[in-house]
């Protein structure tokens, strides 16, 4: 049974006889002192920590880290084999508790998709595998609001000159549907934006996110894109989120959120096996006849090759 996380740092009793932090609030100012500025305020980091202690918010990954950090200043004195057990203790304990909050909000809200909208809005990278995207379906409204979510993040509209601070990739099945999303986006951009195909920006703003890697498109192998599904935040080692997709014939879309153990496989199995360039060269792979060659010599990995805007 893995400890309630606030029982672990307030109550367990700890090598010299007391608790880690004898109070939420003497917790909150630790964290303070070890944040580097990140948390300022030992008022607004116990308050933080109420919620996240009755599972109403996750804990994030840099409070986590600060927890860990103040955790190894207060056992400094201690053995360097209790410190560790300590640190995994906080972390299966940080792990469990960001589950069953995340099951609580799904029960709060009694719809994965807006879970999944909520992932979306926070997350700075946008790891998608489909056979075919948002942006290219008709009549999807669950669609509609992820291709204007892209549009509003990566300042295509509402216009913006400035660079985003959000990534998309996408893993594609062929070039033909790659330069159908690259076509459908522009159409709908342009819809979006309410004005005529003469106006230029739209595609100078495309055309600036493909060739700065803010919209990455990536023809793989077919098969990998047999199951649509979008992680956020995959590079991040505890803060990703997965969902399956799937789509229905009323048109509808459902989200499948997936536990932190299959976004841990899924990291593992898949997208630290997914190679965009050539390890010998450090540059991307030019053409599919790259890319299949690259896989002939190392089957345990996969590899996509560029699909870049057209126009």
């Amino acid at each position: 049974m893995t400890s309630n996380l606030k029982e672990l740092l307030t109550q367990e009793i700890a090598g010299d006889g007391s608790p880690l932090f004898i109070t939420a609030a003497a917790l909150s100012k630790a964290i303070v002192a070890q944040s580097n500025g990140v948390y300022t305020s030992a008022r607004s980091v116990n308050t933080l920590l109420g919620f996240i202690f009755r599972s109403e918010r996750p804990c994030p990954s840099t409070l986590r880290e600060v927890i860990l950090r103040a955790t190894h200043i207060r056992l400094s004195k201690h053995p360097q084999k209790s410190q560790e057990n300590w640190a995994e203790q906080i972390n299966k304990a940080v792990d469990f508790l960001n589950t069953e909050t995340a099951r609580a909000n799904l029960k709060r809200r009694g719809d994965p998709f807006e879970l999944l909208l909520e992932r979306a809005e926070a997350a700075k990278k946008h790891f998608i595998i489909k056979p075919l995207t948002a942006e290219q379906e008709k009549g999807i409204q669950r669609a509609e609001q992820l291709t204007h979510m892209l549009l509003s993040k990566l300042g295509i509209c509402p216009r913006s000159e400035a660079p985003p601070n959000t990534e998309y990739w996408f893993l594609l099945p062929s070039r033909p549907i790659g330069e159908q999303f690259w076509e459908k986006l522009r159409e709908k951009a342009y819809m979006a934006a309410k004005t005529s195909k003469n106006n230029s920006w739209i595609e100078q703003r495309l055309r600036f996110l493909d060739k700065n890697n803010f919209l990455q498109v990536y023809i793989v192998p077919s098969y990998v894109c047999g199951s649509p599904l979008v992680v956020y935040d995959p590079d991040h080692t505890r803060d990703a989120g997965g969902f399956s997709l799937s789509y229905h014939h009323d048109s509808e879309i459902e989200a499948f959120p997936w536990d932190g153990v299959s976004i841990y496989h899924w990291k593992a199995n898949v997208f630290e096996h997914f190679k965009w360039q050539d390890p010998k060269t450090q540059k991307p792979f030019s053409s599919e006849g790259a890319a299949l060659d690259f896989m002939k010599k190392t089957p345990h990995d996969f590899a996509g090759y560029r699909c870049h805007f057209p126009f």
